[in-house]
């Protein structure tokens, strides 16, 4: 059978049941001794999680070893299908012209056939096809482009995938990798309320919450974004409701065009800088970001530049100051200049972080090879005796690789930095 045609039986099959109960119970012993005891709950879920553990996304063979274990009996199928729709992929690579392309691997193919058939029930309001959208915990849409060069099916299939999406109220996390991302997207993403996480990698935003009238426009409440290396990234920034977000890790492109920083409760921020030119207009950038931060930030992560005068005015800045509740920060190099000297660069920034009074750790990092450096453990501990000695909370330093932790009153090597 076809990979097709056993997805279809799947779906098939799974719509037969019942749908699922918010709560469900051991099934009853109906032949033999019914006074034998009925296997726990607890049992199942655990024999259950050595076939599909939960951590892990399921293969085709998965699916089809849940799929056979639901068609048991209602109870194994209640147990199963959460687990079987949990995870939806919507992929545009599958399109050449308007065919599936045959070099696909399986699971993808599978994946795709799967979340098609779903979504095509879904539209057509099956109300078990209704009920299973209810499982649906995760998706992602990848190879989505709307250009001129696009195959003629991928734009009836994205509105396909997006109205069965729309049904799919449980999402918690959304992810969008290499994809043209449109107003329809952001039209479906502001209504789901129970979204935790939402990514774009890779992106293009088209069009969207930016090109509407400030007062009109959808807002979508999601405690965790994050962007990197997109176009277009005033849409992300017009669609946020900046109330409800907690966490954001993203580039410095994105980075600029947010004009909501101040105006949240992050408590934690991670921005990364890897691509552009470096310039003195750089270090700018990064002290006109550090002024924003909220002072409710707990970690922190920040790229930095040291020219021929050292980065003294990003850590001399009186933000820091302000970010009372930050306990973990960590510090990327993405260029020094010429002639300075890595313990120059590690006595700054000492000088101009040892305002954060809860900080408990710092981690100072080197991004590329020409920056890599050896410091010896002992350099590193006496600069923190001689500098950060009035951080009682600190118990943790990571300089260049060499990691530090004090225990017991003792900063002592860390040889292990997972540890």
């Amino acid at each position: 059978m076809s990979l097709i045609g056993w997805s279809s039986k799947l779906i098939d099959a799974l719509l037969s049941l019942h749908r699922l109960p918010h709560i469900f119970s051991a099934p009853k012993r109906c032949a033999g001794d019914r006074h034998l005891p009925i296997i726990p709950n607890e049992i199942h879920l655990i024999i259950f999680e050595h076939l599909a553990p939960i951590s892990t996304r399921l293969s085709s063979q998965q699916i089809l070893t849940l799929f056979n274990l639901s068609c048991t009996c209602r109870f194994f199928a209640n147990l199963c299908l959460p687990r079987i729709f949990e995870y939806l992929e919507f992929s545009g690579c599958i399109f050449s012209g308007d065919d599936i392309l045959p070099s696909l691997d399986k699971d993808t193919a599978h994946m795709a056939s799967r979340a098609r058939i779903l979504c095509q029930r879904i539209t057509a309001k099956e109300p078990r096809a209704l009920s299973i959208a209810q499982c649906v915990k995760a998706g992602r849409f990848t190879d989505w482009e709307f250009g001129v060069n696009a195959p003629r099916a991928v734009h009836p299939f994205s509105q396909l995938y997006l109205s069965g999406m729309a049904h799919m109220k449980n999402i918690r996390k959304l992810e969008f990798f290499r994809s043209s991302v449109k107003k329809l997207h952001w039209d479906v993403i502001a209504t789901l309320e129970l979204l935790e996480e939402l990514s774009f990698a890779h992106c293009d935003f088209v069009d969207g919450p930016a090109d509407v009238v400030p007062g009109k426009r959808l807002k979508v409440k999601v405690p965790c974004l994050r962007v990197y290396g997109c176009s277009g990234s005033r849409q992300p920034s017009a669609a946020i409701d900046p109330r409800h977000l907690r966490t954001l890790a993203t580039d410095h492109d994105f980075a600029d065009q947010v004009d909501w920083l101040s105006d949240t409760a992050l408590t934690e921020l991670r921005v990364f800088d890897y691509t552009r030119p470096v310039t003195m207009h750089s270090r700018t950038r990064v002290t006109f970001l550090l002024r924003q931060i909220p002072q409710s930030i707990q970690v922190l992560r920040l790229p930095f530049y040291t020219f021929s005068n050292i980065d003294e005015p990003l850590f001399g800045d009186p933000a820091w100051k302000k970010m009372s509740l930050l306990c973990s920060l960590t510090l990327e190099e993405v260029w020094r200049g010429p002639g300075i000297a890595p313990m120059t660069v590690v006595r700054t920034i000492f000088d101009g972080i040892r305002v954060l009074g809860g900080l408990q750790s710092l981690t100072l990092k080197a991004w590329g090879p020409h920056l890599d450096v050896g410091i010896p453990s002992v350099d590193v501990r006496h600069k923190i005796q001689e500098q950060l000695s009035d951080i009682p909370g600190l118990n943790l330093v990571d300089i260049y690789g060499t990691a530090v932790r004090l225990v017991d009153g003792k900063w002592m090597d860390v040889r292990d930095r997972a540890l």
